[in-house]
């Protein structure tokens, strides 16, 4: 299990540091490249640190032109042009819905969004706003 940790600036999401260590290696799905499983133990976007009760399980895939990032649970997916890029655009898409979702009142929500939020919340264990 990885301790990766992608940290986005909210001035330039391009100039983003990554660390994507101890990627462990699944078999090749299909002729465009490989396909890795990263871990993280926290998200990081802009101003918001969301700890996480249990690691994160990514799947990031080489695929022709770019990267595919991909949660399951949270229906989280994302592309970029490298593998960062890709993580970077799951890790916005958490924090999307963590204000869209998570926040919102459930009276406002249909029942699967009220499930999506049920289930995002048991996943953030604290969130620091810095």
């Amino acid at each position: 299990m990885s301790n990766a940790t992608i940290i986005v600036p909210t001035s330039s999401a391009s100039s983003a540091m990554a660390s994507l260590e101890q990627t462990v290696a699944l078999p090749r799905v299909d002729g465009h490249g490989q396909k890795f499983i990263v871990h993280f133990d926290d998200i990081k976007f802009g101003r918001l640190t969301f700890e996480l009760t249990s690691p994160i399980e990514l799947t990031l895939e080489r695929v022709e032109g770019g990267w595919t990032c991909h949660e399951t649970r949270l229906s989280l997916f994302g592309f970029g042009k490298t593998n960062v890029d890709a993580v970077l655009s799951v890790f916005e898409d958490f924090a999307v819905l963590w204000e869209e979702i998570a926040q919102a009142p459930d009276d406002a929500l249909s029942d699967d969004a009220i499930r999506l939020k049920q289930l995002i919340h048991s996943q953030v264990k604290s969130l620091t706003v810095s």
